[in-house]
């Protein structure tokens, strides 16, 4: 009977120990932006993202020790340039409360008071830990994720010499061996699988299919004068095998060869992976 006296005092004291120490609370922190996302998306057809974003501390023993970083890593998740820290003016340690802002911008490109992002970045991450005078550590990430451009841009030179004409075959087009009467280029559809669409100037600078209205498909294009050189404006798309080329004729060059006319049209175009939603 003795022996198990002793032995439940032996256990109340294990018990009160262990509930003395308890469980030490980590410092309460939330990492988020003006809209109270802890995330945002860096999509690489714009040049920069602004990031803003504000970390909120607290803990009613005291903050004791706090560092922010910003990591950029890449798809394997392993970090590409280097970690940098921060640090703020205003002290924290012992307060309760303690908020902190990062305020930057990130770029494709280096430019001054520009945050330049790693060419295989796929992400950055801002982490804030904070620790508490009982040695509870807390722990917030505010996360930029980046994605590559929705579409690429490349210059285009279309050539007909004589009765010679480029292969436009690759964008779902052709340009007819005849000419109109006018002297104006004939551009078509390469077949029935291939639509050819005239878009309004202004369209040229969308940066998604969903930022374009596309009008009914037309089966002749025939505004670039195949007569005299001039400068245009015009934007045409076509949409062909899952993907949709928008194109920004700028000029037509036309010159006498011994084959007869020597035409050039030229300007810039847009390969989007992905096609106009059905109407």
């Amino acid at each position: 009977m003795k022996n198990f006296k002793i032995a439940m005092i032996f256990v109340a004291a294990v018990a009160f120990f262990c509930s003395c120490g308890g469980t030490v609370e980590p410092p309460t922190m939330a990492f988020v932006d003006s809209i109270g996302q802890n995330e945002m998306t860096f999509d690489l057809t714009n040049p920069t993202a602004d990031v803003v974003a504000v970390c909120q501390i607290e803990d009613e023993k005291g903050i004791s020790t706090l560092n922010v970083t910003r990591t950029m890593y890449n798809a394997d998740n392993e970090v590409v340039g280097t970690v940098v820290p921060y640090t703020f003016e205003e002290p924290f340690e012992g307060k309760t409360e303690y908020t902190l802002t990062i305020s930057e911008i990130l770029s494709k490109n280096e430019g001054e008071s520009l945050v330049k992002v790693e060419a295989d970045a796929v992400k950055v991450v801002y982490e804030a830990v904070a620790t508490n005078k009982k040695g509870g550590e807390g722990k917030a990430t505010y996360t930029v994720n980046i994605v590559a451009p929705s579409f690429t841009t490349s210059a285009f030179e279309w050539t007909r010499e004589g009765t010679n004409n480029p292969d436009l075959s690759a964008f779902g087009l052709k340009w007819s061996r005849n000419n109109t009467k006018a002297y104006f280029a004939y551009i078509e559809p390469l077949n029935a699988n291939a639509k050819l669409y005239e878009l309004a100037a202004a369209d040229y600078n969308a940066t998604s299919i969903a930022d374009i209205t596309f009008p009914a498909a037309i089966d002749l294009y025939k505004k670039i004068s195949v007569d005299a050189t001039a400068t245009y404006d015009n934007v045409i798309a076509s949409v062909y095998e899952g993907k949709t080329y928008v194109f920004h004729i700028t000029k037509a060059t036309i010159t006498s060869v011994t084959a007869g006319t020597k035409a050039v049209i030229e300007g810039e175009y847009k390969t989007f992976e992905a096609t106009p939603a059905a109407k």
